[in-house]
């Protein structure tokens, strides 16, 4: 059985700045991840607890999103740029 995690990523769309709060993880070593339409790693950066995400270089689009500890993917989903 996978588990599932609660994991806030909010605003989603997304202007500059995105927050990731994990409810029930402590994460160790988690590492954001987001993925052009091409499956193309366009962003990555370390996540704690709490983290605020810059995501000012991105330019406008769909992307795609997981958050990864070691091996595990805790979840994933779409992120919208404005």
């Amino acid at each position: 059985i996978k588990r599932q995690y609660h994991i806030s990523i909010y605003p989603n769309p997304v202007e500059d700045f995105t927050r990731l709060v994990f409810h029930d993880y402590l994460p160790e070593k988690a590492m954001f991840n987001v993925y052009d339409s091409e499956g193309l790693k366009v962003f990555t950066t370390q996540v704690y607890q709490e983290s605020n995400i810059d995501l000012s270089s991105l330019p406008a689009g769909i992307y795609f999103y997981d958050v990864v500890d070691g091996v595990q993917i805790l979840t994933a989903g779409k992120l919208m740029k404005l």
